[in-house]
């Protein structure tokens, strides 16, 4: 990579460096492309400025803004996240201020709804054809992202599981069972077109894209009536995997690391919290409810 050093490089030509820098990575497509747009909106907020002339008050001024924003909450960390990377990716260079100032807000983590089965008939009563209920099982049977719903192709289809392509498009394999098996089946008989190598297709007949996913999501849950997304039926499987497991005596963090397709193992431990919650709740047990059943108490 070719770093014009002096050359009083401005913010843009280094967020065009970075960007490759990223892509030398293998990161995916969808995160550089979120780089890239809340890099350039650093980049206009300081009018495109020579990189040199960044001081800790113009970061602060922007950090300010940001904070200020009617953004969510966990928009304002992503925004002000990646720009703090960009910055230290530019200080190796410049070496003119240090971004280890900029302090990311607080991470909360929102509690995740682990749908119940009547919810799960609701959500899958509002599904008409074969391609949408399909969609639906690889989100919440199959614990898919969204782009990895969207990178399927005919011949990564098995038969009992998927070969899946992930973040950094690393291959992963995932089983489905028979009610999606045969969905799938439906679907590539009576609605595929047979023609495109993709395995969800628009009604145009074109692959569909991740914001075309994220559409589907937000229309499913207006007509349910229940708040929902792919992320959140990845949750819900992950979390049923475990309760799953937990309930046969075994939690395999790993086996699930691997199906959901985690490179830090932490991530996945997280989902071990949630089923365990998720039986806390199940197998409640009230003493007071139980002596009243006895009669030992009354109101």
């Amino acid at each position: 990579m070719n770093i014009r050093l002096g050359d009083n490089m401005h913010l843009s030509e280094y967020k065009k460096q970075y960007l490759n820098y990223c892509h030398l990575k293998e990161l995916s497509l969808e995160t550089i492309k979120t780089y890239d747009r809340h890099i350039r909106y650093f980049i206009q907020h300081t009018s495109d400025i020579e990189a040199y002339l960044l001081c800790q008050e113009i970061i602060e001024n922007y950090v300010l803004f940001i904070n200020k924003s009617a953004l969510a909450p966990m928009s304002k960390r992503s925004y002000l996240r990646e720009v703090k990377m960009f910055l230290h990716y530019i200080d190796k260079y410049e070496k003119t201020f240090n971004a280890n100032f900029i302090v990311l807000p607080r991470k909360h983590k929102k509690l995740v709804h682990i749908f119940t089965p009547e919810e799960v008939a609701k959500i899958y009563s509002c599904l008409n054809s074969y391609r949408d209920k399909l969609i639906f099982a690889l989100a919440y049977d199959c614990g898919l992202r969204r782009i990895e719903i969207t990178r399927l192709k005919l011949a990564d289809i098995f038969k009992g599981f998927l070969k899946v392509w992930g973040k950094g498009n690393k291959e992963r394999l995932v089983p489905y069972g028979n009610f999606t098996s045969d969905l799938l089946n439906n679907y590539l008989q009576f609605e595929h077109d047979g023609e495109s190598e993709y395995l969800i297709l628009s009604r145009y007949g074109r692959p569909f894209k991740v914001d075309g996913l994220s559409n589907f999501f937000r229309k499913l849950s207006l007509l349910s009536g229940i708040d929902l997304s792919a992320h959140q039926l990845r949750h819900n499987f992950a979390t049923n995997y475990l309760i799953n497991q937990i309930e046969n005596g075994s939690s395999d963090l790993f086996q699930l690391q691997l199906l959901l397709g985690h490179a830090d193992p932490e991530v996945t431990k997280y989902y071990l919290h949630l089923a365990h919650e998720q039986l806390i709740i199940k197998n409640s047990f009230s003493q007071m409810d139980f002596l009243a059943r006895k009669k030992d108490i009354r109101f």
